[in-house]
């Protein structure tokens, strides 16, 4: 497969996360900036928000759940600075996190209208005592846990180096509609269409659905 297309000046930030059995947990956001990045900017950046998940989002986790590091990659080109940071970071919650495919989903408010999935993150971790029912997560839970997100998010941006000037939360779309192609097997299938340019919509929001997600890779039902 090709290798996805630049997005000017943005980055890429992936939080490494363990969960019992399985150490490859990932959430990851896109934030752009305006001025000039390098990879001691991009390390100091790290730091900052390193020093910042426990506070702002850990606390709604489980201690089952650590945060194991965080990446920082530069997406303008192939050789734009990469930052990692290995930490080894707990969540707040003392009671045992839910079964590992148990999931809160988080949406990522973009002015941009259109069909597909929008952008979101899934996160695992989360406790019994959180819950309403069992579809539902409790309603002041849902919405401490959006607010303190907005929170996280200041901190990452305003904890950006000054000579990258502006910041801003943004999501990227590489692909758009899909295509068909016929491998050598015959088996004619749909396969996503990259775009040349990436479409990079600012995020205007945030909104913590109340229903709980699941994601079954995260029981490593595929491995």
């Amino acid at each position: 497969m090709p290798p996805l297309p630049a997005a000017n000046k943005v980055v890429r930030f992936d939080f490494h996360q363990s969960l019992g059995e399985d150490t490859r947990v990932l959430n990851h956001i896109f934030v752009q900036y305006a001025g000039l990045n390098s990879l001691v900017d991009l390390e100091a950046w790290i730091a900052v928000i390193t020093g910042h998940w426990s506070a702002d989002w850990g606390t709604h986790l489980s201690s089952d759940l650590s945060l194991v590091g965080l990446t920082g990659t530069d997406l303008s080109s192939a050789t734009s600075p990469v930052a990692h940071q290995d930490v080894a970071i707990a969540g707040g919650e003392a009671n045992a996190a839910l079964p590992a495919n148990v999931a809160s989903v988080l949406k990522f408010i973009v002015s941009r209208r259109y069909r597909g999935g929008h952008p979101k993150i899934y996160q695992a971790g989360r406790v019994d005592e959180q819950q309403h029912d069992e579809q539902t997560w409790d309603g002041a839970n849902i919405a401490q846990w959006t607010a303190d997100w907005t929170t996280f998010i200041g901190h990452i941006l305003g904890g950006a180096p000054v000579g990258l000037g502006v910041v801003e939360h943004v999501n990227v779309s590489y692909f758009s509609g899909f295509h068909l192609v016929t491998p050598p097997s015959g088996r004619t299938r749909a396969v996503p269409t990259v775009r040349a340019v990436p479409v990079v919509d600012p995020v205007i929001g945030y909104v913590g659905n109340p229903h709980i997600a699941s994601q079954r890779r995260r029981t490593l039902q595929s491995s």
